[in-house]
């Protein structure tokens, strides 16, 4: 038969991930001919054979594709037949905007397991081992190409052994540039705080230590952690008293699923979110019983608890050597009594601990021995966090594993050439984000900004991100606040290039996430939900209904403004907002019962209480986290915290359990709980007064926490509907975004939304009104996303032939001058 020629242009995740030798493998198998090699936009596959056959090889290599990698389009066009015989891989040519992406770290995979685990393989517990299908990638990545001169292990030359795997097409190490052996490859040490060295088996006596109750610095893969034995309450407590974390929630790791079941409830969705390449941080349900260990100090007060699997081959040697040194990997799959709590190696907010003379300075008086290597973390990388939501994957944090893949977003996002953005984020749990075309290039997670080091992390990771993937942006978007430190990078960054700036205020940003994530065109209708954030009135924000446009947007609504006594300290003191929503309900002379022991309780009371003007001097928020926090300090969850989170999550795990309390069906929800007021605002007095004389009366406090979620999801469902349908009724239908149903978009963004009971909830709230609830959905609800909804409106707004992305009212937004039916 005649011999034709192809050339296929694959893009996608397509590079360091083991593609080429797929297809070397493919074309074998298919009797092809040709040549494939990297460029700057993916991967070009020159094939020559029968028309048939060449036919064919698409849908072959859809099927049989690395596991780390993502195939976006694979797309043919005419070949020069060139009389090829045999196949070979061709060398990367330079030049060319970069359009790959540096894949994220992954999981230790199968194979090289396999490999650590045989005591006749020359691999036996090493504990670098790596392929391409898995190991380090953007933590030891300094430039692209990425090639091995270019990472961490550039100071490693390959032993001949590792050499021979690496120039073979067939063997799945051809072209992973962190290959490494023992003989070649990076070491452990396990030494003192001092830095002497202990003596032994690093691996086992790192173990024997655990054992012991001692608490080890481990460095990982984007970072150190801080491990203990989890069921010991004694290092627990030790840890959380040597690193000053009194109550934020621990994380552990376990050996295995089986491991994990010991503890937790683990859906098929949640078993897929642990094992897959990321190895995230998954929050499960946590079982009860007697026999099921109490990790007293783990995560007290909380139905959740964060858990994640080995995903370096050095945690899985770890637990392989408690295991006894069993070979295969199949004890794995068994129940191995042992739960190492694994948190973050950092201090006081500093970043993540990733040099070894860092980590002995910072850590020396937290961490009683340390497990060091010497290879070098490019990138530091926190462990992300998810739980399995309403759509998929609901990411609490987004790092290790997914960073710094790009978010690809619908077609309707870049449509059209719009200029390259770049967005420096919010003040709390930061993140930057480039954006271009159709990709929303997130950093790791950097963290809060209260502090040089993490301030200049975020530099760095900027221009790192920006030399990665050749980014040049065109616009430049901050936060509102003037004050932020981002706020400055922002303002510095963009005079340094002679480019816009665009602030786009906090809520607006939140709302600008689902709007890029769904590619939304006409303007969105949106919820708000979160802690704090300063609005156009520079008065803390925080229970927002919003309508965003392309270049501006408006404020529709909010939650009734309340005091917020104290500023920030009601932050960290709930019972300050307990206080002034029991004075607002009129319940205020029962705050001495409900907050005993807190001498400044009267005091605050009578003054809240007392002259409207000197009340008012303390401050006022429209929070719907203050308002949380203020439920739990009336429900005796938490009065006092450290992390802004643990009230509001202690009333979750709170209503978790009162639902699965049959006693609890009969409080319902009434529509008396809430009130639309006059000017639109939502009131929740009601459901106050109503919880206070319940809990007074004895009601159980598990049930009372179920009863605010529910109200608050009914509460929240009727508001939306009534300022949907305002809408309509004043500016007419098909102005706003829908679905494909025509039903009405509303963005549910925020770090309320973190709350799985709450936003599935209101999801069906609102479905069940004709309205359609939208979460984000590759994006964190709360501030570890807001860059990506910065980036959104500011790209959005100078597209638009906009200076900046204002808030004005709903008319403007809509682009009518009037409403319907005036003159």
């Amino acid at each position: 038969m005649t011999k034709a020629a192809t050339d296929f242009r694959v893009r996608g995740l397509v590079q360091g991930v083991g593609f080429r030798p797929t297809v070397y493998r493919i074309a074998l198998e298919l009797g092809l001919s040709g040549t494939v090699w990297n460029d700057a936009e993916g991967v070009v596959v020159h094939l020559e054979g029968e028309s048939e056959v060449l036919e064919r090889f698409p849908e072959a290599l859809l099927a049989g594709k690395p596991p780390l990698a993502r195939i976006d389009a694979v797309e043919p066009a005419a070949g020069e037949l060139q009389g090829m015989e045999g196949f070979s891989i061709s060398a990367t040519p330079s030049g060319g905007r970069v359009t790959t992406a540096v894949t994220a770290d992954a999981c230790v995979c199968d194979a090289c397991l396999d490999d650590i685990f045989n005591p006749n393989d020359r691999r036996w517990r090493y504990p670098f081992a790596n392929c391409t299908h898995c190991g380090p990638r953007f933590t030891i990545t300094r430039h692209l190409p990425y090639d091995r001169p270019q990472t961490a292990m550039a100071g490693f030359p390959m032993c001949p052994d590792c050499r021979a795997e690496y120039e073979d097409p067939l063997n799945r190490r051809f072209h992973a540039q962190p290959i490494a052996c023992p003989v070649c490859g990076p070491k452990l040490t396990l030494v003192t705080p001092d830095g002497t060295a202990v003596e032994g088996d690093a691996i086992r006596e790192t173990v024997k230590a655990l054992g012991a109750g001692r608490i080890i610095a481990i460095k990982g893969l984007g970072g150190f952690h801080l491990a203990c034995d989890a069921e010991n309450p004694e290092a627990v407590a030790a840890l959380r008293s040597r690193k000053q974390r009194d109550e934020k929630p621990l994380a552990v790791m376990v050996a295995g699923l089986a491991s994990a079941e010991r503890f937790a409830h683990v859906t098929d969705d949640e078993k897929v979110l642990l094992t897959g390449p990321a190895h995230p941080i998954v929050l499960l349900k946590r079982r009860t019983g007697k026999n099921v260990p109490a990790f007293a100090g783990v995560a007290d007060g909380l139905e959740a608890i964060g858990v994640m699997l080995p995903y370096t081959p050095l945690h899985a040697l770890i637990f392989h050597s408690f295991a006894g040194e069993p070979e295969g990997r199949g004890w794995m799959n068994d129940v191995l009594p042992v739960t190492l709590v694994m948190t973050s190696a950092n201090m006081s907010g500093l970043p993540l601990c990733t040099e070894n003379e860092e980590a002995l300075e910072r850590l020396s008086g937290v961490a009683d021995l340390f497990l060091l290597s010497n290879r070098d973390i490019v990138t530091p990388c926190d462990d992300s966090v998810v739980r399995a939501g309403v759509e998929g994957t609901s990411f609490v944090r987004r790092s290790r594993g997914y960073a710094p893949e790009a978010v690809m977003l619908p077609e309707s996002a870049g449509a059209a050439k719009k200029p390259v953005a770049l967005a420096f984020g919010p003040y709390l749990k930061n993140t930057a984000c480039f954006l271009r075309d159709r990709e929303a290039f997130l950093t790791q997670h950097v963290g809060s900004l209260s502090n040089r080091p993490t301030v200049e992390l975020l530099s760095r990771s900027v221009s790192h991100m920006s030399a990665l993937f050749e980014l040049s942006p065109e616009v430049v978007a901050c936060d509102a606040h003037p004050d932020f430190p981002s706020t400055r990078l922002a303002l510095e960054y963009a005079d340094l290039h002679g480019i816009p700036c665009i602030p786009v205020h906090h809520h607006a940003a939140h709302v600008g996430v689902v709007a890029a994530e769904r590619g939304v065109v006409k303007p969105l209708l949106g919820l708000a939900l979160d802690g704090v954030g300063m609005g156009a009135d520079r008065l803390p924000w925080g229970g927002e209904l919003l309508l965003c446009g392309p270049a501006s947007w408006a404020r529709l609504s909010h939650l009734e403004s309340m005091p917020m006594p104290g500023g920030d300290r009601a932050a960290t003191e709930p019972w300050r907002m307990g206080v002034a929503l029991m004075v607002m309900a009129g319940a205020g002379d029962f705050a001495e019962e409900l907050f005993p022991g807190i001498a400044s309780v009267s005091m605050l009371r009578k003054l809240l209480a007392g002259d409207p003007e000197k009340a008012a001097m303390l401050g006022t928020t429209t929070s719907f986290g203050r308002w949380f926090d203020g439920m739990s300090a009336i429900l005796g969850l938490c009065t006092h915290q450290h992390d802004e989170a643990t009230a509001a999550m202690r009333l979750e795990g709170a209503a978790v359990r009162g639902r699965d309390n049959p006693a609890c069906g009969t409080l319902d929800v009434e529509a008396g709980d809430r009130m639309i007021l006059a000017d639109g605002t939502l009131s929740l007095v009601p459901l106050v007064r109503r919880v206070v004389d319940e809990r007074l009366s004895g009601t159980s406090v598990e049930c009372l926490a179920a009863l605010v979620e529910n109200a608050v999801i009914a509460a929240l469902a009727d508001w939306i509907a009534f300022h949907a349908t305002k809408l309509v009724e004043e500016f007419g239908p098909g102005l706003l975004a829908s679905d494909d149903n025509e039903n009405m978009l509303v963005a549910l963004t925020g770090g309320t939304m973190n709350n799985a009971a709450l936003s599935k909830g209101l999801v069906e709230a609102l479905t069940s009104r004709g309205l359609a609830g939208a979460l984000p959905l590759h994006i964190p609800a709360g501030d570890g996303g807001l860059s990506l909804g910065e980036a959104w409106w500011a790209r959005s707004a100078l597209a638009a032939g906009a200076t900046e992305y204002a808030p004005l009212d709903a008319s403007s937004v809509l682009g009518r001058v009037q409403p319907q039916g005036e003159s």
